[in-house]
């Protein structure tokens, strides 16, 4: 799914050209990418919004924006 990585510890995703930004819950559904949107965590998603991740707060911010332009192509 667009070129992410689990990374060595199982439980967490990262892109290879940004490995500092990880994520831990990847959506895979539209259903999915709407629950987290409604509890107001951030989310990097695909244009139609039926795939994404849930971007730590902690992370910064251009992490989320690593994210949504990976997301970008995913149908």
């Amino acid at each position: 799914m667009s070129g992410l990585r689990k990374n060595a510890d199982g439980l967490t995703y990262s892109l290879p050209a940004h490995p500092r930004c990880t994520v831990r819950v990847l959506l895979r559904t539209t259903a999915e990418v709407q629950t987290y949107t409604n509890s107001g965590d951030p989310i990097a998603t695909n244009p139609d919004k039926s795939a994404g991740a849930v971007v730590d707060p902690t992370e910064p911010a251009s992490c989320k924006q690593v994210f949504t332009r990976a997301f970008a192509g995913v149908r």
